[in-house]
């Protein structure tokens, strides 16, 4: 463990990690978390791991990330201060398991952990990606090379002028959709109005349910390991879920928790547990093995999530077709509507 010292607030580096989100990808995630894993298991102490990190780094988010958190680890602070420097870029659940294995001393465990399940969310976005790829080229053939083709066999322009003239249409037709995004998702606010929409859609509806409740057992696994109370291990996990209903669900076993319901009670009451899991939770507190059935079931809830992903096939790209065109026509509509203010605005303020 990092030696503790006085908790006084450290200053945040400002880190510019990605083009739509802060947050480090699912990619890097699962590197950092295998190459830590590697480190620590070789016998290396965190700090070291992680000055070791920053000197083969070849990445420029890992060569403004990890200073802060060495610098902050070398003046004494302890684990948890010096990754809350970096919460803003740091996914949560890597910032509370590691904070969880720090006070446990198990940091090889949590680690592990950590590669693993980065390791399975990069297997869903990749079958994800493959769906994705066939629609969004079947959307751009439909929507971008056939019209411009079409388009090309009539023009009296060069084939040149044609081209920028052509890109400037699909830059005013689009781009203040994809600017309100880009602006959303850096201020961190996109996933307050997404997440909601996909919590309720058909097939990303399920797998995200399932893959949700898989991050909250695998969290109370490493927590109840840690020896946090039930209270603590049950807020931060549902935090980590990303679900909005489910982290809501989820809170509610606190308070039955702190009137001495059981955890599988406490847990069922909230409507949410699969039967499967339920009956495991139930075993896993009746013989004393929680942190294991926990394991167990965070297995058992990926395996389902991942199962319709894979069995769906074409019926997922005829879907994200749907999807993506969708969002195109709302696109056009307001790219539209962006045009007509600006016309409007000129008429009543000419420049």
């Amino acid at each position: 463990m990092v030696p503790h010292a006085g908790r006084r607030p450290l200053p945040r580096t400002e880190v510019k990690l990605g083009v739509f989100s802060p947050k480090l990808s699912t990619k890097r995630m699962a590197h950092l978390s295998q190459m830590l894993l590697t480190l620590t298991k070789g016998g290396i102490p965190i700090l070291r791991a992680f000055t070791l990190l920053q000197e083969e780094a070849h990445g420029r988010p890992y060569r403004k990330l990890l200073p802060p958190i060495i610098d902050a680890l070398q003046r004494g602070e302890t684990l948890s201060n010096a990754l809350r420097t970096q919460s803003r870029y740091l996914p949560d659940l890597f910032v509370e398991m590691m904070i969880a294995g720090d006070i446990a001393g198990k940091q090889e465990a949590v680690l592990e952990e950590l590669a693993r399940h980065y390791a399975q969310v990069l297997e869903i976005q990749r079958l994800y990606l493959r769906g994705a790829l066939y629609a969004i080229l079947v959307l751009i053939t439909a929507f971008i090379i056939i019209p411009y083709v079409r388009g090309l066999l009539f023009t009296k322009h060069s084939v040149e002028w044609y081209s920028l003239l052509f890109l400037w249409g699909l830059v005013r037709q689009h781009g203040p959709m994809f600017s309100v995004i880009w602006v959303l998702a850096r201020l961190g606010l996109l996933r307050r109005i997404t997440d909601p929409i996909f919590s309720r859609m058909w097939v990303i509806a399920k797998f995200w349910r399932r893959f949700a409740l898989a991050r909250f057992c695998r969290c109370m696994a490493i927590m109840l390991d840690a020896g946090l109370g039930l209270r603590q291990a049950i807020e931060r996990s549902a935090a980590v879920t990303t679900h909005p209903q489910l982290k809501r669900a989820l809170r509610k076993a606190v308070p039955l928790v702190q009137q001495g319901v059981p955890l599988d009670e406490a847990l069922n009451a909230t409507g949410i547990l699969p039967e499967m899991v339920s009956n495991m939770v139930h075993t896993g507190e009746a013989t004393g093995r929680a942190e294991e059935m926990f394991h167990k079931c965070a297995e058992y809830l990926y395996a389902e999530a991942i199962y319709p992903v894979q069995a769906i096939g074409i019926g997922l790209e005829a879907y994200l077709i749907l999807m993506l065109f969708c969002l195109w026509v709302l696109s056009m509509i307001l790219g539209v509507a962006v045009r007509a203010l600006v016309e409007m605005l000129s008429a009543i303020w000419p420049f």
